[in-house]
């Protein structure tokens, strides 16, 4: 179930593995709902292109599946590296007030691969604790 996903670019047309992927994102051991996730695909090659990103929300049981932000918003993600951030949350309209769904030391993200043939079952495992 794999996919590619082709971009056009100044002047060449650039193709990506996009393979299937979900899982779950937990912080200390316990599921993590309502919170936005985006994987970046990191650089591996000289090529400057890496592909585009993915995103996902994930449910009250902390399960996510990601879709691709460009083209044609396949379902998965660029198999490779990635840094995956998290969005902040919005706790009052008025005042603008937001929190980090996570500790503050994720602020930056996390590192995380997405294997060549796809994951239905990709664990993001966040602590509370050093």
């Amino acid at each position: 179930m794999m996919s590619l996903v082709m971009f056009s670019g100044c002047s060449q047309e650039q193709q990506f593995n996009i393979v299937p992927v979900s899982g779950i994102l937990l912080l200390d051991d316990k599921p993590l709902g309502d919170v936005s996730l985006r994987f970046n695909p990191r650089k591996v090659t000289d090529d400057p292109i890496v592909g585009p990103p993915s995103v996902a929300t994930t449910d009250q049981d902390g399960r996510f599946q990601l879709t691709t932000v460009r083209g044609s918003n396949t379902n998965g993600a660029v198999a490779g590296p990635h840094r995956v951030t998290f969005q902040a949350i919005v706790t009052d309209e008025e005042s603008g007030a937001y929190k980090l769904p996570v500790p503050v030391k994720y602020e930056g993200g996390i590192d995380a691969q997405v294997p060549t043939e796809g994951t239905e079952n990709l664990v993001i495992s966040l602590s509370t604790w050093d």
